[in-house]
């Protein structure tokens, strides 16, 4: 065998055994891939608070622990808000109810009970039926419970090393990819663009929704539009159906209430105005920031959201992102 049939022969062991290890790579850390990505990508946004933050305490384990502190600071405190508040305003919602509806709803439900629905029976069978949910499913409600567990404690285990050693990790990912140097340099700027323009825009249309959304609860006469105006907020990071999730109650409520022509009212704001801030406005921030056309953005934030969750939006357009630049640099190449 010729020297130069031993060099191919040496490649093509090397390639096919990089491709193997690459897939089994993958294989391992396919259940945590979205939590990994998701880390490094928040990381890299809020990198450069961590470099000031380093700059005054000079020592990266200890800032890396209080960015993480400061991460869960911002996170944890408005969803106990959300969720206290809710349980609260259904305990008044009720208590309203029985109040207005009480005497009827109750003489009316036990007259229909004693002639028409066996209730013992009904009884027996409804907990019978649970407990037998409950032993069938109890294994995969546990396993779904650490699975969300362990996910969150990487996504934290990898955003502190990421914080902590960051630079060298980054430094070595641009070494080993076979691109040209300023090829480097323009993949890693419209990635910086993409991110920082994905969380802005994100946390800019939310914003719009939970003030426009909250104003307009507040003109059709609905109690508490701060509170529903800041839980629009919050579910608006859900792209389509987020804000729906709080006007269209509102608006049934209304109905409810007797007041057709408000509930309308409030129906027709929430499908020409708040949803087509999700549709329209938000490919259109993110194009103007990058140069991501609106069309990829929207199939981006969707198609994230099926692959990788609700990390998806971030993950989607990211990658879309990745796809463009990538094929211009092959069109570059070619036609060179």
């Amino acid at each position: 065998m010729s020297k130069l049939s031993k060099e191919r022969l040496s490649q093509y062991f090397f390639l096919i055994l990089l491709f193997l290890i690459i897939w089994l790579s993958y294989s391992v850390l396919e259940i945590f891939l979205t939590s990994i990505l998701l880390s490094i990508i928040l990381t890299y946004y809020f990198y450069p608070i961590y470099t000031s933050l380093l700059h005054g305490i000079k020592n990266r384990s200890l800032s890396a622990l209080i960015m993480i502190l400061l991460i869960l600071l911002i996170a944890v405190p408005p969803a106990v808000y959300v969720t206290l508040k809710l349980a609260n305003e259904a305990v008044i919602a009720f208590q309203n109810i029985n109040i207005q509806y009480g005497p009827w709803t109750k003489e009316f439900i036990f007259n229909f009970i004693e002639t028409h629905v066996p209730l013992g029976e009904m009884l027996t069978q409804l907990s019978t039926q649970f407990v037998a949910f409950t032993k069938s499913n109890a294994q995969q409600i546990l396993s779904s419970v650490s699975n969300a567990i362990l996910q969150l404690f990487i996504f934290f285990f990898v955003m502190y090393y990421c914080f902590k050693d960051g630079p060298a990790f980054f430094k070595h990912v641009q070494e080993v990819l076979p691109l040209k140097n300023q090829q480097k340099k323009i993949l890693t700027h419209e990635l910086t663009q993409m991110i920082h323009a994905v969380i802005h825009v994100q946390f800019t249309t939310a914003l719009l929704q939970g003030i426009i959304g909250g104003i307009a609860i507040w003109i059709f006469g609905i109690p508490n539009p701060i509170f529903l105006g800041f839980l629009m907020f919050i579910l608006s990071f859900l792209p389509i159906i987020g804000s729906a999730l709080v006007w269209i109650p509102c608006a049934l409520w209304l109905f409810l209430q007797g007041h057709t022509y408000a509930s309308i009212g409030l129906l027709a704001f929430g499908f020409i105005v708040l949803i087509n801030i999700d549709n329209l406005v938000r490919p259109k921030l993110i194009h103007n920031s990058t140069n991501l056309h609106p069309v990829f953005v929207f199939l981006g934030v969707l198609g994230g959201l099926k692959a990788f969750g609700f990390s998806g939006i971030l993950l989607g357009p990211i990658v879309l992102l990745m796809l463009t630049v990538l094929v211009r640099f092959y069109r570059e190449e070619h036609a060179a």
